[in-house]
């Protein structure tokens, strides 16, 4: 039986977390993941979810509890049970 790694993703909207299990191959990007779910996912307009994923300017990536700024960016490869949140940054006055 062959199992293939996955990651948990829990994508925020408005403090609403939708979370996801998602297949990753080798090699695997943060680019990659937002790509894919912006591709798979929200295509269909995920209520509760990320509107707007291919904006990367406006989201805040968290892997395992670390910013990706803090990583190699959006070139931060992903590994089997790593834990994402993405969240749209909002500023407001």
């Amino acid at each position: 039986m062959n199992i293939s790694p996955k990651v948990k993703v829990r994508l925020f909207n408005q403090a609403i977390p939708r979370e996801l299990q998602v297949d990753i191959p080798d090699r695997f990007t943060i680019k990659d993941l937002i790509d894919q779910i912006s591709r798979d996912v929200l295509r269909d307009g995920a209520e509760g979810a990320i509107t707007k994923a291919t904006d990367r300017e406006g989201l805040m990536v968290i892997i395992n509890g670390i910013p990706i700024q803090q990583l190699e960016g959006w070139k931060t490869q992903l590994s089997p049970n790593d834990e994402i949140s993405i969240m749209v940054m909002m500023g407001g006055g």
